[in-house]
């Protein structure tokens, strides 16, 4: 994208789209972004990024980037809810289509971590058709999680006992040909 505001390759100008009937509605309120003529505005700034996010040019928006741009999702989600998001909040895109962006397709998470969670959810069920099977880190497959071993700690994923047992050998042999080594190379 360029930064001039030039028509580049993607992520030129788009026109003015009109709002779609469960898209958003302009709505006064404390912030300056959600009146009806900065709304108006904004649209003729519309561009869509290489990742597929689409940005509105509206520079006073306090998530707005370097270049006055915001995410347009965060701007509906906004809207939805007639204020700004809380700090550290995420919307989600609930068919994972970044570029669109109607209010019934979007999930304003809490955190990173929930955000994170619905995604993982989402892959398991697309992959095995059950939304609470883990992906064992070693082997790629999906698995009940009451037959696999979870540390439980926060960063760690369930892995399947088999593969752990499997990793383990190998890593213990692993070592002591490394130690082995550097016995003979002392010597």
């Amino acid at each position: 994208m360029r930064r001039c505001g030039r028509r580049g390759k993607r992520g030129g100008r788009m026109n003015q789209l009109a709002l779609l009937d469960d898209g958003p509605r302009a709505r006064q309120s404390d912030s300056s972004c959600f009146e009806t003529d900065a709304w108006r505005k904004a649209l003729d700034g519309k561009v869509t990024r290489k990742d597929g996010y689409v940005m509105l040019r509206m520079p006073e928006h306090p998530r707005a980037n370097s270049w006055g741009y915001v995410r347009y999702h965060i701007v509906v989600a906004e809207l939805a809810m007639g204020g700004n998001l809380p700090p550290g909040a995420e919307v989600h895109h609930a068919n994972g289509d970044r570029s669109d962006n109607r209010r019934t397709n979007l999930v304003i998470c809490p955190d990173r971590r929930y955000h994170y969670l619905l995604h993982q959810r989402a892959n398991a069920f697309i992959s095995c058709g059950l939304a609470n099977w883990k992906k064992c880190p070693y082997c790629k497959q999906y698995g009940d999680p009451a037959d696999m071993y979870d540390p439980g700690i926060p960063g760690r994923q369930a892995v399947h006992r088999q593969c752990r047992a499997a990793f383990e050998r190998v890593r213990r042999a692993t070592k002591q040909l490394d130690r082995g080594a550097h016995d003979s190379a002392s010597v």
